[in-house]
């Protein structure tokens, strides 16, 4: 993959985020052990409700020596529809997730943030065209999926995007920098007291940073800190792989990423 680098602007937009005044909730924290029970769609896909209008769906795939392995992304119910952040990892696992909200929900998905351009954030991604969603992401992401060979046909975001989607549903986009990939954004939800972390955060229970093929662990350590300065007290976090928790995953996946950079 040719080298991608960050335009002055971009990295003007990081730099102006980090100086932004912090976001606080005071919601109830949310543990593994209080999480909803499971609601099974078949095709190896599964949704949980994380609060009154928000639901986990983690999609599995078979990976070669490693077996059935999980992504979660959100489905955020607002006014004016259904807020995807990510697709489902395949075409298949994403139709049954449209369906799922339609009949479940009595609603459409009209919007969809994809957190960066690998195939468990937007493999579903002709899927929620096709329904007639729109999908944001960064002009990087874009960028990276056609050379992936997978276009993505979507609005750019800004690297400090305040949305305000579907009927008045507030999100905010933040790139706090390169990590787990060149274009990884995360995304919050105020109205809830979510952030969704994708794989720029890592789970509890992981011992180490996961797939590194495209990450920067150097610039991975200070992009964490800029998402605690910016997000300290988020009521629930969620990985991109693994069990939601609180603000310890940001504490957690700072300290894996520090004890990788020592290893180097």
């Amino acid at each position: 993959m040719p080298e991608i680098r960050f335009s002055a602007a971009l990295l003007a937009g990081v730099l102006c985020a980090c100086a932004a005044r912090p976001v606080e909730t005071t919601r109830t924290a949310i543990t593994p052990d209080t999480l909803p029970s499971r609601i099974e769609l078949g095709h190896a896909l599964e949704v949980r409700r994380l609060t009154d209008d928000v639901w986990l769906h983690v999609s599995h795939k078979d990976l070669p020596g490693v077996g059935l392995f999980p992504s979660s992304g959100l489905v955020v119910r607002a006014p004016g529809g259904i807020l995807l952040v990510d697709t489902a990892w395949t075409p298949e696992q994403t139709r049954v997730l449209l369906d799922w909200v339609r009949t479940a929900l009595g609603a459409e998905v009209r919007e969809v943030i994809v957190t960066h351009a690998h195939d468990d954030r937007m493999g579903g991604s002709e899927v929620v065209t096709a329904a007639g969603a729109t999908i944001r992401a960064l002009p990087l992401t874009i960028e990276r999926a056609s050379q992936s060979g997978s276009p993505l046909t979507a609005t750019p975001l800004e690297p400090t995007g305040e949305l305000e989607l579907l009927g008045g549903e507030r999100v905010s986009v933040f790139f706090p920098g390169a990590g787990h990939a060149p274009d990884n954004v995360v995304v919050w939800l105020p109205s809830h007291g979510v952030l969704f972390g994708g794989c720029f955060v890592r789970a509890g229970g992981s011992t180490g940073l996961g797939n590194l093929a495209d990450a920067d662990v150097a610039s991975w350590s200070a992009a964490i800190r800029r998402v605690i300065e910016r997000f300290p007290s988020p009521t629930i976090v969620v990985p991109g792989h693994g069990a939601p928790g609180g603000p310890e995953l940001l504490h957690h996946t700072r300290d894996l990423v520090d004890a990788a950079r020592a290893e180097r």
